[in-house]
């Protein structure tokens, strides 16, 4: 049997529930899904690159006992979470996966991703984009929010998991 792939990239700076209902959704539809953690030079992060994937491993974790994590070359996990400062089009291209995926919460996101889904389609003539409307209850949740919450002492909880959770406290503890 042919394994489906799809690559769900993003920051995710940090992965929020929003995040990871994308990934749940899409890995009912693909055998193989491999989140992909970009890595920019001109994008100001809280968290580094290799913190954003163990964060993202560990929510995966913590949310779903179902979904099955890639750790190395042996496992045969539905899930693999890596890093690239490339384009995505580059990793695609490379790992011979044709659609990606990803999430709108409204209007201006679904412009956003209309116009990277042409360029990447210019860039790599195999790729296909589909996007996931975001379920009401993530709709208004966007890393940024979480971040600005935890760093006014807001509460941010419901929007992530424990693991996120802690690793925020734990940054904004010695800034505020």
């Amino acid at each position: 049997m042919e394994t489906r792939k799809v690559l769900y990239p993003g920051s995710f700076d940090p992965p929020t529930r929003g995040h990871l209902d994308i990934l749940k959704r899409a890995s009912c539809y693909f055998s193989k899904v491999y989140v992909l953690i970009g890595e920019s030079p001109v994008k100001k992060t809280l968290f580094s690159p290799s913190e954003r994937k163990i964060m993202f491993e560990a929510c995966i974790h913590e949310e779903f006992e179902d979904l099955k994590i890639q750790n190395n070359a042996q496992d045969k996990g539905q899930i693999e979470v890596v890093t690239w400062s490339g384009l995505t089009v580059d990793f695609m291209r490379q790992n011979q996966i044709k659609t990606l995926v990803r999430g709108v919460r409204d209007a201006s996101d679904f412009a956003l991703e209309q116009s990277l889904s042409n360029i990447n389609s210019k860039l790599y003539k195999d790729c296909e984009t589909l996007l996931f409307c975001s379920k009401s209850e993530f709709r208004d949740v966007s890393s940024s929010l979480v971040k600005e919450l935890a760093r006014l002492n807001g509460d941010f909880k419901p929007y992530v998991s424990k693991c996120v959770e802690l690793k925020l406290l734990e940054v904004y503890k010695n800034q505020n």
